[in-house]
């Protein structure tokens, strides 16, 4: 199906044959010829740091996480058990308030990219 089409001030061009679409942003239908928007590709969120890396048994320590590739809505986990307060301060540090637990853990980000990986950086121990 070929033709350019708008709905909500957003044009679409469909070329005849093609199997992709491209968004216009800003332009009226009219003047669909506009620069397509690129596209976004967003990486998994990277912890390279816990701070404190350790906390009492009943949890309620404000944790800062220091990595890359933060974004809302982002989740914490300490051991699989989330975190409160989830907080993303910029795409490189995040504030998270930690469960009760015990022993040590993975501290784990999931953002819009995926979740991050277990690293020895992430670790959090309960005392």
């Amino acid at each position: 199906m070929a033709g350019r089409f708008r709905a909500r001030g957003i044009a679409i061009a469909l070329a005849a044959g093609a199997a992709a679409v491209g968004l216009l942003g800003g332009a009226p239908a009219a003047a669909a010829a506009a620069q397509p928007l690129t596209s976004v590709t967003t990486s998994s969120p990277t912890v390279t740091k816990v701070s404190p890396s350790s906390g009492p048994a009943a949890g309620g320590t404000t944790v800062t996480i220091t990595g890359t590739n933060f974004a809302s809505p982002a989740t914490v986990t300490f051991g699989g058990v989330a975190a409160t307060g989830v907080q993303v301060v910029s795409p490189t540090q995040l504030t998270a308030i930690s469960p009760a637990g015990t022993g040590k853990v993975d501290v784990r980000v999931t953002a819009p990219g995926g979740t991050s990986a277990i690293s020895p950086a992430d670790k959090f121990s309960y005392v």
